[in-house]
């Protein structure tokens, strides 16, 4: 997201993270300095146009596994918390969807979700946007 800054001008916001269109990434997020002593009850998670293929959350620490994006787009997912005070907080994670898939360091490829449609060689089914088909 853009910060206005009047006459038209604005300043961007730098990425926190990058991923190709078929990495599936697992994100952390620490609430421990605005929970001041309580404890995450709840968590949601806005994916901003990726896909959110699972999430979870401890006392202090929310993850979301992300995937799919199109090639050079930003997207901004969005986790909101509610504490076991009733306290709610909200953080964004900008995320940049940058190449093309490639293997990994080692010759491993990146994790592809148990239920995603796969070709005959064993690549996986992707949509227009770079999202995996899944079995359903």
């Amino acid at each position: 997201m853009a910060t206005d800054y009047g006459n038209n001008f604005t300043v961007a916001r730098e990425p926190h993270a990058t991923k190709t269109p078929v990495e599936v990434v697992d994100f952390m997020v620490s609430w421990v300095r605005e929970l001041d002593g309580q404890a995450i009850q709840d968590s949601d998670w806005d994916a901003g146009g990726l896909t959110e293929v699972e999430s979870s959350f401890t006392s202090s620490r929310t993850t979301v596994r992300l995937a799919g994006g199109e090639d050079g787009n930003t997207y901004e997912a969005e986790n909101t918390i509610t504490t076991d005070a009733g306290d709610v907080f909200s953080k964004r994670l900008i995320v940049l969807v940058d190449g093309p898939a490639a293997t990994l360091e080692g010759g491993d490829t990146p994790d592809i979700p148990a239920d995603t449609l796969l070709t005959e060689d064993g690549e996986p089914l992707l949509t227009e946007d770079g999202n995996y088909i899944l079995v359903e």
